[in-house]
């Protein structure tokens, strides 16, 4: 018995651990597929390519999408159709036949709100497309990488009329940086009024930004070679 209630609570304590960390929700679709706040359809808890019926992502999950979130390889669109609120997006090794794995914000123009580092991961070789839509993109991490972009070989990239927003939820701890490349964007803002911290928020990669607004931005570096129109 003393050691069936040792095993019990141990077991109590890891379940309460593991719970405190983000929990994974993997893409699977076949050509075409929606994320909406309801259909469970196309996300899996269990692994890449794995079995679909995984609740919709929130705030405490990653999602990722990989080289088998298109099922057979075949070009698969996912056509976006709720607010995003969720840890992080990684996308780099999303691969599938001529188009791509194709992520499009644009139909619906949904806002987006990435909580962990990296909010944003992009960088990889898969023949993948994201293209961002017209809503607001805000990223509240408090350190580590807001964007990144190192690699963007296959990559069709479209911010459209988006807006990313640099808002940390808390006193950023670290510096934090955005990995750019040569990606054009349309509009990033930085307004980190809780940031008395003075780590930086920096930018790497000969980038192209239409609109660059710092509002709240007590220490900013911007890379050279990035052109503001």
């Amino acid at each position: 018995m003393k050691h069936l209630f040792s095993f019990l609570f141990l077991s109590l304590i890891y379940l309460s651990v593991d719970g405190a960390h983000a929990a994974n929700r993997w893409a699977v679709c076949i050509t075409t597929c929606t994320w909406d706040a309801a259909d469970t359809s196309m996300w899996s808890s269990v692994g890449s390519g794995g079995a679909t019926g995984a609740s919709v992502p929130g705030s405490g999950d990653a999602v990722i999408l990989d080289n088998l979130t298109c099922v057979g390889g075949v070009t698969c669109t996912i056509t976006v159709n709720t607010t995003v609120n969720v840890q992080s997006i990684t996308m780099g090794t999303c691969t599938a036949s001529t188009t791509g794995c194709i992520l499009t914000f644009v139909a619906n123009n949904n806002n987006v709100t990435l909580s962990a580092s990296p909010g944003l991961s992009n960088t990889g070789t898969g023949i993948r497309q994201l293209l961002m839509g017209n809503g607001q993109w805000t990223f509240s991490q408090t350190n580590g990488n807001i964007i990144d972009h190192t690699t963007i070989t296959n990559l069709m990239f479209n911010s459209n009329g988006s807006t990313i927003l640099i808002q940390a939820a808390s006193a950023p701890t670290t510096s934090r940086a955005m990995i750019l490349n040569t990606l054009t964007y349309n509009a990033i803002t930085i307004n980190d009024p809780v940031d008395t911290s003075l780590n930086p928020v920096a930018t790497t990669g000969a980038a192209t930004i239409t609109t660059l607004t710092l509002t709240n931005a007590p220490y900013f570096q911007l890379a050279g070679g990035v052109t503001t129109i």
